[in-house]
């Protein structure tokens, strides 16, 4: 599994930046207090969460799919 965190380590920055733009910074201008933005923050982080299954998943088969087209099996 660590093989497959090290290959979406792009992600990090540009997941990174949309939390700290669509949860940190609503949370410094006083939005926690409103009521809605419970259900917010949960939207965006089940959105990044299934962002990030995504790629995981799709790192994965590519990576079989290679491994089991290599030319040099045995």
């Amino acid at each position: 599994m660590r093989w497959l965190v090290a290959r979406l380590a792009f992600l990090r920055i540009p997941v990174a930046a949309y939390l700290a733009i669509t949860l940190v910074l609503p949370v410094l201008h006083g939005a926690a207090r409103r009521a809605d933005f419970v259900a917010h923050a949960m939207w965006v982080l089940a959105g990044c969460g299934l962002v990030v299954a995504a790629a995981l998943l799709v790192a994965g088969v590519i990576d079989v799919a290679l491994h089991l087209t290599r030319k040099d099996r045995p």
